[in-house]
């Protein structure tokens, strides 16, 4: 539903080209869209991607006598979720900026990030599911609403808050037209979600990997 209302939004978006028709505005607005699309998409996967392991964890025997074990349940879900949140995200930013007529290295830019970005926070949720296992749980609104879950979710804001500072410092070096600071904030975004993205993961696999041995 959520991500219907924004493809309706950025269908029509086209008829904004008549109160501006300036390059940056355009950028700012297709940067918006992409801060809208993640924050949309982080807020989801907080509730529904991040307790899964955990209401699956009753069923975790039956993966134990599977040749390739718990770990791979990490795995299948990891490409799973990352597929589906890149293919969403990248369509609907696709969207925004062929109807706002956003210049295509602009495109290919928020292109990378929603990659970037999409495949970061499903690392986050799957990642920190996996590590804050808790086989006892039966009510997935009741482990979202715990502390772990409200910990999830301020980290996944403040994740989205540093891409949307990252737009918002490219941005306004695209105005001055300086590449050095679109430049060193493109690097300083990727080092952030490979720590926040990975991070989880290898301590969610650690654990698998302890439950597996159990």
């Amino acid at each position: 539903v959520f991500f219907g209302l924004l493809g309706a939004y950025f269908a029509n978006i086209h008829r904004l080209n008549q109160f501006s028709v300036e390059p940056s505005w355009r950028i700012g607005v297709a940067s918006l869209n992409l801060a809208c699309t993640l924050l949309v998409f982080g807020s989801l996967s907080v509730r529904f991607i991040f307790p899964q392991m955990s209401l699956e964890g009753r069923s975790l025997w039956i993966l134990r006598m599977a040749g390739r074990g718990i770990r791979h349940l990490l795995v299948s879900k990891l490409c799973l979720y990352g597929t589906l949140a890149v293919l969403v995200t990248e369509g609907l930013l696709a969207m925004s900026a062929e109807r706002l007529g956003v210049p295509f290295a602009v495109r290919w830019w928020l292109a990378g990030v929603g990659v970037i970005a999409s495949l970061t926070m499903v690392g986050l949720t799957v990642g920190l599911g996996a590590w804050w296992i808790d086989p006892t749980v039966q009510d997935a609104a009741r482990l979202v609403s715990s502390s772990k879950g409200a910990l999830v979710l301020v980290l996944m804001l403040g994740y989205v808050g540093c891409v949307v500072a990252t737009l918002v410092a490219v941005w306004t070096n695209w105005l001055g037209h300086p590449v050095l600071g679109a430049v060193v904030a493109s690097l300083g975004l990727l080092v952030v979600s490979l720590v926040t993205g990975l991070g989880p993961l290898l301590k969610g696999s650690e654990r698998l990997t302890r439950l597996e041995e159990a």
